[in-house]
């Protein structure tokens, strides 16, 4: 019951260092005797665990798959810039929604295939599979790309097909046409 307590407030973004005292709080408020309350890093752990499991599921959709297209955006809201990554096959699996330090094609870029790459680890650790051959599968599974025509997005897939030798059929947002785009690679 405790651990899945912590799950709920890690769900609902409560700072890892507040968990331990609000799950004493509520228990002793429901009248329940506190037996054992993690402390915070039990609770960090918890939380890495909960990003584990994440990212197992979405590599082994992606690897049940023979068609699976990524997506990716990015916005920048409050000064951040924040890209989501997301895999489609006949559902859809977000894998990554991470601050980055650009707008750059190359910035994006390295964010899809340390994206890929961190979701091969736990699956290679908990299968027993080679890791290079599972990230191998995981390149070969993913067939398409969807995202706006911003040119910085098209220039970041370039260099995710030279990286990983292959071609993607690039799919572009039709809500999204190029003469609106406003993110400064279409506007220049």
């Amino acid at each position: 019951m405790t651990q899945m307590m912590v799950f709920d407030h890690i769900v609902n973004n409560v700072p890892t260092i507040n968990i331990p005292r609000l799950i004493l709080q509520s228990q002793s408020r429901a009248g329940l005797k506190a037996d054992k309350i993690p402390q915070r890093t039990a609770v960090e752990m918890m939380a890495r665990e909960l990003g584990a499991i994440a990212e197992m599921q979405t590599a082994t959709t992606i690897l049940r798959s023979d068609n699976v297209t990524i997506g990716f955006d990015a916005t920048t809201q409050e000064g951040v810039h924040v890209n989501s990554i997301h895999f489609t096959t006949q559902d859809c699996s977000v894998a990554a929604v991470d601050q980055l330090p650009g707008g750059t094609a190359a910035d994006y870029a390295e964010h899809i295939m340390d994206t890929v790459n961190r979701l091969s680890e736990p699956y290679s650790y908990f299968t027993e599979k080679d890791l290079q051959e599972t990230k191998r599968e995981i390149f070969d599974k993913i067939k398409n790309s969807t995202t706006d025509r911003c040119a910085a997005n098209h220039a970041a897939l370039r260099i995710v097909c030279s990286h990983w030798k292959k071609n993607l059929n690039e799919l572009n947002c039709h809500l999204h046409p190029r003469q609106f785009c406003e993110c400064k690679s279409c506007s220049s």
